[in-house]
C-alpha cells in the first residue's frame, strides 16, 4: 500500500538473472563465527558478512547493529529461523543490507498480534535493502505485512520476491499488504524490483493489497 504521493515505486525484471549465485566464501570458521562471519567494522567500506541464519538475525541483537552495513555471502535457508522480523516498529533497520543477488529462502514470520511483519519489521531512511531475492515467503501478522518489511520509508532496490503469501488474523478490522512491502511512506522508494508467481492474501476485512506495495 503506497501511503503518500511522494513515495516512489518502479518495477523491473532483470534482478532474477543471477538467481542463486553462489560463492565459496562461507567455509570453515566463517560458519561458526559470531555475531557475524568476519570481524568487520560494519561500515560501507567494510560491511559485516553473513553466512548463516544466526548471523542474519544477529542484526537484531544490539541497537547499533540496526544501523550497520551488511552483505549476504551466500544463499541462506531460513526454515530454521526464529519466525520473527528483524527489528520492531520502534527499532527499525536503517543500515544497508546488500544481498549480492543471493536468495533468502523459506522465510516464515508469524505473530497474530504484532503489526509490522516481514523479514524486517520496518526499514526507515536512510535504510537500504538491495540486490536480494526472497524465495517462498509466508507472513502472518496483525495489520501491516510485507515480505521485505511491513513499513518502509527507506529504499528497496533490485529486490525480487517469489510466491509471497500473507495471512491476517480473523480479528483484523483493517490491514495493508504488498508483494514487497506492506506500507510505503515518504520518502520511501522501491526501484527495479518485482514479484514473481503472484501474491496470495488471506484477510477477513477490507484489505488494502498492492502487487508491490
Amino acid at each position: 500500500h503506497d501511503a503518500a504521493n511522494t513515495a516512489s515505486v518502479t518495477s523491473h525484471q532483470t534482478a532474477s538473472a543471477n538467481r542463486y549465485y553462489n560463492e565459496t566464501f562461507c567455509t570453515g570458521t566463517k560458519l561458526t563465527n559470531a555475531p557475524f562471519a568476519t570481524g568487520s567494522a560494519g561500515t560501507g567500506a567494510d560491511p559485516h558478512q553473513i553466512c548463516t541464519v544466526a548471523q542474519l538475525y544477529a542484526i537484531d541483537d544490539q541497537a547499533g547493529y540496526l544501523t550497520a552495513n551488511y552483505k549476504l555471502a551466500r544463499d541462506i535457508d531460513l526454515a530454521s529461523g526464529p519466525g520473527i522480523p528483524i527489528g520492531t516498529s520502534s527499532s527499525s533497520f536503517s543500515g544497508t543490507l546488500d544481498g549480492q543477488l543471493h536468495a533468502l529462502k523459506n522465510l516464515n514470520v508469524s505473530a497474530a498480534s504484532t503489526t509490522y511483519r516481514g523479514l524486517f519489521a520496518s526499514v526507515t531512511t536512510p535504510g537500504i535493502v538491495k540486490n536480494l531475492i526472497l524465495d517462498s515467503v509466508n507472513v502472518r501478522g496483525g495489520q501491516i505485512l510485507g515480505p521485505v518489511a511491513g513499513y518502509v520509508s527507506g529504499t528497496i532496490n533490485r529486490v525480487g520476491v517469489i510466491g509471497p503469501s500473507m495471512v491476517f488474523p480473523t480479528t483484523a478490522s483493517w490491514d495493508a499488504s504488498g508483494g514487497l512491502v506492506g506500507y510505503l511512506y515518504k520518502p520511501g522508494v522501491i526501484e527495479e524490483s518485482y514479484v514473481e508467481n503472484g501474491m496470495t492474501v488471506t484477510s477477513p476485512s477490507s484489505n488494502q493489497a498492492g502487487g508491490i506495495a
